[in-house]
C-alpha cells in the first residue's frame, strides 16, 4: 500500500511542470524543495491574507474571481544571469558557507584546546602529532574554502538587482508567479528555512495584489493603468511595509526565542542583499504602529482617486497628512 502511494506520488510529481528543473541546476536544487515552497503557501496563505485584510482594510480573493498565484520552475533572467556568473561550485560552497564557517571555527578552537591551551588533555585520549596535522589541515581547508567564500560578492551583485526575483505580481492578469528555484537556492545561501523565506515573498507578493485589486468599502479598486504607472519605488514600498508588519506580527503571536530563524528574521536578512528601491518604507517603520497603519491605509484609498502619476514623495505627504490629523 505505501509503495503504491509513493509510485503514485512520483507519477504525480514527474507530471507536475514546475517539477521539471531546467538545465545547469540539476545539482544545486532539488524537487523536494518545490515540495516545501508548495506546503508553505498552502499552510500560510490564508493566513497572510487574513491579515493583510485586517492591515489594509481591503478585501481580495484567490482564484477565478480575485488574484491568481501559481509557481513556476522560471528563473528570472537576472538572477539566472547571477547564478551563472558565480558558477555552480561556486554556488555549492556560498549555499554551505555558514555550515563551513562553523567547522573552520570548531577545528580552531579543538586545535588551540587540544595541542596549545591544554596538551595534557589530548595527551590522556592519545592524541599526538599525527592528529594535531589532520586537524590543522581540516583547518586549512576550512580557512581556504572560508576565503573563497569570501570573494563570491552576492552582496553587491544583488543588490544592482531592481526587481522582484523570487516572486511577481502582474497587475494586467492579477497574478501572482512564485518562482521556487530562486527561493531554494537563496534562503540556503543566507541559511534561512526555505518555509520562513517562503512566507517574506507570500507576503510582499500578495501585498502588491491587495494594494492594486483590493475592494475598499465602495468596491473602489486601484485603476491597472493608474497603478502601473505609479512609481516603483512606492508599490515596493508598500509591498515591503506589510511585509515587516505582517512578519513581525507573526512574530509577536509566536513563542519566539533569539534563536529561531523566522519569517521576520528572513524579512531583515534579505533587506540586506535589497537595494535602495526596497528600502523606501522604513522611514514608516519609525512611527506608531497603529497610527501608521491607518495613516498608510487611508493614504492607499487617496492615492487610488489621483489623476496624476502617483510617486512616493506624493504619498508620503498624504501619510504625513493622515498622521497629523490622526494624532
Amino acid at each position: 500500500m505505501n509503495q503504491d502511494l509513493k509510485a503514485n506520488e512520483c507519477i504525480v510529481l514527474q507530471q507536475d511542470p514546475d517539477a521539471i528543473i531546467p538545465d545547469g541546476y540539476e545539482n544545486i536544487v532539488n524537487v523536494s524543495q518545490l515540495q516545501q515552497v508548495k506546503a508553505a503557501a498552502k499552510d500560510y496563505g490564508q493566513i497572510i491574507r487574513d491579515r493583510l485584510r485586517s492591515k489594509t482594510g481591503l478585501t481580495a480573493y484567490l482564484g477565478r474571481a480575485g488574484i491568481e498565484m501559481t509557481f513556476s520552475n522560471k528563473v528570472p533572467d537576472l538572477f539566472d544571469k547571477l547564478i551563472k556568473q558565480i558558477g555552480n561550485p561556486y554556488w555549492l560552497i556560498r549555499q554551505k558557507a555558514p555550515q563551513i564557517m562553523d567547522a573552520h571555527r570548531t577545528a580552531t578552537l579543538l586545535e588551540e584546546f587540544l595541542f596549545d591551551a591544554f596538551p595534557q588533555v589530548g595527551e590522556h585520549f592519545g592524541l599526538d602529532q599525527s592528529h594535531k596535522t589532520t586537524i590543522n589541515a581540516y583547518r586549512r581547508l576550512m580557512s581556504k574554502l572560508s576565503e573563497e567564500i569570501g570573494k563570491i560578492r552576492i552582496k553587491e551583485q544583488m543588490q544592482q538587482i531592481n526587481e522582484d526575483i523570487f516572486g511577481a505580481y502582474f497587475p494586467g492578469e492579477q497574478k501572482i508567479e512564485i518562482y521556487w528555484i530562486a527561493i531554494a537556492l537563496f534562503s540556503e545561501s543566507i541559511d534561512v528555512p526555505i518555509e520562513e523565506f517562503t512566507k517574506v515573498v507570500l507576503t510582499h507578493e500578495f501585498a502588491h495584489g491587495f494594494t492594486h485589486v483590493g475592494s475598499d468599502l465602495g468596491h473602489n479598486r486601484w485603476d491597472t493603468v493608474k497603478f502601473c504607472k505609479a512609481e516603483e519605488a512606492l508599490k515596493e514600498g508598500l509591498a515591503q511595509y506589510y511585509t515587516a508588519t505582517i512578519t513581525k506580527e507573526m512574530r509577536d503571536r509566536a513563542n519566539y526565542s533569539s534563536d529561531k530563524i523566522d519569517a521576520y528574521s528572513a524579512y531583515e536578512r534579505l533587506l540586506d542583499y535589497q537595494p535602495a528601491i526596497y528600502h523606501t518604507h522604513k522611514a514608516w517603520l519609525e512611527h506608531d504602529e497603529k497610527l501608521i497603519c491607518e495613516a498608510i491605509r487611508f493614504a492607499i484609498l487617496e492615492a487610488r482617486k489621483l489623476d496624476q502619476k502617483c510617486t512616493h514623495e506624493i504619498f508620503s505627504e498624504m501619510v504625513v497628512n493622515n498622521l497629523q490629523r490622526l494624532s
